[in-house]
């Protein structure tokens, strides 16, 4: 079976952050591209709304409105 890790707080702590610019090093194998990946699915503008169903349930979700409206 599979592990399904729930890592959209990463959202939250991206949103949070009071600097401009975030430098996210990590080692090889640490998750870059699917962290990545949800951030440019998490802000696209251009298909917000079809990938709003993406984040349905996860703990972003949970965190508020407040999070939810930087979606897109």
């Amino acid at each position: 079976g599979y592990t399904i890790v729930d890592k959209t707080l990463f959202i939250k702590a991206i949103i949070d952050d009071p600097w401009r610019v975030i430098l996210l090093p990590r080692p090889r194998r640490f998750g870059k591209t699917t962290n990545m990946s949800m951030l440019r699915y998490f802000f696209d503008c251009v298909h917000a709304e079809e990938n709003k169903h993406l984040f349905d349930g996860l703990n972003i979700t949970r965190a508020g409105d407040a999070y939810m409206k930087h979606q897109g």
